[in-house]
């Protein structure tokens, strides 16, 4: 497993900093873990040639300002090596970030004014093929549901429509149970495509997997991204007594009405 230390400097006395670069444009990224995303500055994206998908607003510590989010077809930082990183282009921003879609790939310890980051499973799964220990297998239909708990005869339903990544992954969507964490339904959704279920009314916890090879029932395998939804997915009656359904959107969107936090999949997709 690579290591890589990275020193708080002199001139960064908010953060780390590590030498790196974007698209092959190099770039100094300011280690952010509250940072959601890979930020860059509208120069530096331009220079690496990553355009505008999508105009929102981002939250910084200066308030709500006007972003861009883009596709960085390769992040490189120390000895490690991302592909398809989600980014969000600061029209102002002097500093390139290396938030939280990029470093929830590692481990990182703190040792006085030195952090270390390990590279993960997760992380070199580009580096080392799944493949080699496991078998892929052909890409389950758009609309492939498990239903992981029995329902009570009489059960309430409401309707959910997935709206599939755009990004290029496979995502498989679960509801699990707020109190007890026991899972209640998985969705498999193809990329670009979309699908509609029903759910029974009650709360739940909504958990993402997303990747880009299926390999049964080790998802899209160590390389698999899991998200965690914030605020709980709540399916409730309307005001007329008929039931109150919701729409998700499986790609991560600037300003989107469902946010998440990103986890590692050994670690939160089966706990």
């Amino acid at each position: 497993m690579a290591h890589e230390a990275y020193q708080q400097t002199p001139e960064s006395s908010n953060g780390y900093v590590t030498p790196g670069a974007v698209n092959g444009v190099p770039v100094s990224f300011m280690v952010d873990t509250g940072a959601s995303h890979v930020s860059l500055p509208a120069a530096l994206a331009q220079q690496a040639g990553i355009r505008c998908e999508q105009q929102g607003q981002s939250s910084t510590a200066n308030g709500i300002i006007s972003a861009c989010a883009g596709i960085a077809a390769e992040v490189t930082f120390g000895p490690f090596r991302l592909t398809n990183i989600a980014v969000t282009i600061m029209p102002n921003a002097r500093d390139a970030l290396l938030g939280m879609d990029a470093l929830r790939r590692f481990t990182m310890t703190w040792s006085g004014d030195v952090v270390r980051i390990a590279a993960t499973d997760a992380a070199t799964a580009a580096q080392v093929p799944a493949s080699a220990s496991m078998p892929s297998q052909a890409l389950p239909p758009t609309g492939t549901v498990e239903r992981l708990r029995q329902e009570p005869p009489g059960t309430a339903y409401a309707p959910l429509k997935l709206l599939g990544n755009r990004d290029g992954k496979h995502c498989m969507f679960r509801l699990e149970d707020w109190q007890s964490g026991a899972p209640v339904l998985a969705v498999f959704v193809r990329s670009g495509e979309v699908t509609e279920t029903t759910v029974p009314l009650g709360q739940y916890r909504g958990k993402v997997a997303c990747g880009s090879t299926w390999y049964g029932a080790e998802l899209f395998g160590p390389g698999t991204a899991v998200d965690e939804l914030n605020a709980p997915v709540v399916f409730t009656r309307n005001e007329t007594g008929g039931a109150r359904g919701m729409m998700i959107e499986l790609t991560q969107r600037l300003g989107g009405n469902l946010q998440s936090r990103p986890g590692a999949y050994n670690a939160s997709w089966e706990n």
